[in-house]
């Protein structure tokens, strides 16, 4: 039998404990020739979002620990919205997303792909509804990176070297600059 269905099973079970990776492979009594196989496909489904991490990298689906995997869309004011995945088939449209608080965005950014638990907050003000679930405590999963490059830009010309320190005059410089930076 394969390895992924297996995993699955496992996790699928309903008195499944969150476990480390080592503490799954003995379960599956996996070989030590199986094993970087396995790392590979436990990895791969982590970034998907079918696996979730939690503390002390214990490794569960993401329904079951109350997670929704999606992407996060800021908007200018600091908010976000959550938009999930679609894995159960429901479609995902405009108002399908979970607003996410200015200080329960942790370091994500525009457009990543994020981990976040769905928690009931009540409203500030008791004539304005039930209350309204929002994300709280978002990890950040994989981070999209866009780099625009002009290749038609026209260079200019350097000036001639002095002792100040070296400022990025093209464009392209710049990029370097700001690459060589992270």
């Amino acid at each position: 039998m394969e390895l992924r269905p297996q995993l699955l099973q496992l996790l699928r079970t309903k008195d499944y404990v969150p476990m480390r990776r080592e503490e799954i492979f003995a379960v599956l009594k996996i070989g030590t020739k199986e094993i970087a196989a396995a790392h590979s496909l436990l990895d791969e489904m982590l970034e998907r979002g079918e696996l979730a991490r939690l503390k002390k990298d214990k490794l569960c689906i993401p329904d079951d620990a109350d997670l929704v995997s999606g992407r996060i869309m800021f908007r200018q004011n600091g908010a976000a919205t959550l938009i999930p995945e679609s894995t159960t088939g429901k479609p995902s449209g405009p108002g399908a997303g979970y607003p996410v608080a200015v200080e329960d965005t942790g370091v994500s950014l525009h457009a990543d792909q994020v981990l976040a638990r769905i928690i009931q907050r009540p409203q500030q003000s008791p004539f304005r509804g039930k209350g309204r679930q929002r994300p709280s405590t978002i990890q950040t999963k994989s981070r999209m990176c866009a780099l625009f490059v002009f290749l038609n830009a026209p260079a200019k010309p350097s000036p001639a070297p002095s002792r100040k320190a070296a400022t990025p005059t093209t464009l392209s410089q710049m990029i370097l600059a700001s690459l060589k930076t992270c």
